[in-house]
This record gives structure tokens, sequence and C-alpha cells, in this order.
């Protein structure tokens, strides 16, 4: 399956990540359980939810129609696999525009956005999936030391 050939495959991806959030937190956390919203994920592993999304990907694709009503299986993996390889990728670019050691300055409003602007063209679906792992701990959270090893808490009390 050749998802980089038609970008609408993708696109249909992240329709259905927008307007299912709740499968969001199946497939890119570890919480699958309702969630205070109220949203109750369409299925209940990760594996579920991508045989959903690959029907909502492929059942009418003009290219694959046929192929996926022969071998839903195999879509469903495909399926996993590119989000598997979209979270990667976002990891990887986020990771690049927050890192001040690669020469980008987080107070140089200009070379950030350049910065964004680069992602953006090697990775389009860099913003739709910041809007859905932005508040994931284990890709937003960033543990700043200014000396490793220095014990900070020492002096604590002597304040």
């Amino acid at each position: 399956i050749q998802w980089q050939a038609d970008p609408r495959r993708t696109e249909k991806i992240m329709e259905h990540l927008h307007i299912h959030p709740a499968d969001c937190r199946v497939l890119f956390y570890s919480d699958n359980k309702s969630h205070a919203d109220g949203n109750c994920p369409s299925a209940k592993d990760k594996v579920s939810i991508c045989q959903i999304i690959a029907k909502h990907v492929f059942a009418s694709d003009p290219e694959y129609a046929n192929h996926y009503a022969e071998d839903p299986e195999r879509f469903r993996d495909s399926t996993n696999s590119h989000i598997f390889g979209l979270g990667k990728k976002y990891r990887d670019f986020h990771t690049q525009l927050h890192s001040t050691g690669a020469g980008v300055m987080p107070l140089d409003e200009m070379s950030t956005k350049n910065l964004h602007v680069q992602i953006l063209k090697e990775f389009a679906w860099y913003d739709d999936l910041a809007a859905i792992l932005g508040g994931n701990p284990a890709v937003s959270l960033k543990t700043v030391s200014s000396a490793p090893g220095t014990d900070h808490a020492a002096n604590y009390f002597s304040l």
C-alpha cells in the first residue's frame, strides 16, 4: 500500500482522529477507557480501531477498494503501521523544533517559524498531530537540568 502516492488516504486518517478523539487515547496513549469528556473509543484496542480506520480509508478508495474487500486484515495492519510511523515522525520533528541545542533559539521567532515551515514541507501532518499529541507527556514533556549530577535540592532549606 503506497501511502505517499495519495495523501488523501492520510487525510482520511486525520479526519477520523479529529472526529474520534477517544480513539487517539487508545492509539497514542495507554489509556483506552472512557474519558471525563464522556467519549468512548470506537473499539476496545488498537488493532480494532485500525480496522475501523482502514475501512474508512479503503472501502471506497478507487485504487484499493477491491483489494480491501478481499483482505481487510492486510489493510488494517498497514493502517496500524502507518499511524505508528506518523506518530514517530511527529515525535522526531517535535524534538527538532523544540531543541535549542540544534541552533533553534526559542526567543528568535523567525528561526522557529522558518524551521516550522520546513517541517511542514517535509511532513504536512505535523500540525494535525500536534493538535492530537501536543498534550501527550511522553512527547511534550521535557526534563531540563542545568548541570547533570548537581543536587539543587541540597540548599533548598537554606533559603
